[in-house]
């Protein structure tokens, strides 16, 4: 899966010139990898202005680099769904490889289409919703003696059936967002490939 990432030097002039150093102190902690470090900057930071999500955002970068995937997931979330706009796709993306990192594919997935719907040509993202798309189809594979063998079963549990065509309406779902950002990304490396020449195929994202 492509890595995480924090924000930075995105910041707009802040409230406080203490809110500012810290962060900048916790990014340079971060990049040489003192994880520990750059969180408790960045809960210092956020103490400033609860309104600012940037060091919420940060704290959840630590937090999943601590592999602390689960609360770094549950925060990525919350700022994702308050839809705060210039870091709601980052959220989304970052919530699920957190997800992802938690054993918590289902959830990894929904972020992703997320993350895909809010930015059709993020690489990443289809990348890393294909990685997971196929997973399930081999995992499906391996299970599939076993399932023929229920199949010959009486069905004594609706309530499981109902559960796997809504599964099944999911993943059709996901493969139709798939599809539509590989048509957005095909539009939009044609658009490039007029104007500046072949596009990179670097997808991770970072700063």
């Amino acid at each position: 899966m492509k890595k995480i990432f924090i924000l930075m030097m995105l910041l707009p002039a802040l409230a406080f010139a203490g809110e500012r150093e810290l962060m900048i102190k916790g990014g340079k902690a971060y990049v040489r990898d003192k994880y520990g470090t750059a969180l408790d900057y960045y809960k210092q930071a956020a103490a400033f202005d609860e309104q600012n999500p940037e060091p919420e955002f940060n704290i959840a970068a630590a937090q999943y680099k601590l592999q602390y995937y689960k609360i770094a997931a549950e925060i990525f979330e919350k700022l994702a769904k308050e839809q705060q706009k210039k870091i709601q796709q980052d959220s989304y993306f970052n919530a699920g490889n957190a997800r992802y990192m938690a054993s918590e594919k289902e959830q990894a997935k929904e972020n992703y289409k997320q993350a895909i719907l809010l930015k059709r040509n993020d690489k990443a993202a289809i990348h890393n919703l294909q990685v997971l798309l196929e997973e399930k189809k081999e995992n499906e594979k391996s299970e599939n003696p076993e399932q023929n063998d229920d199949q010959n079963k009486p069905n004594d549990n609706d309530e499981n059936q109902n559960n796997d065509e809504n599964n099944e309406m999911s993943e059709s779902q996901a493969q139709r967002i798939v599809q539509m950002a590989k048509e957005q990304e095909q539009k939009d490396s044609s658009r490039q490939n007029k104007q500046y020449g072949e596009a990179s195929n670097d997808v991770e994202k970072d700063w």
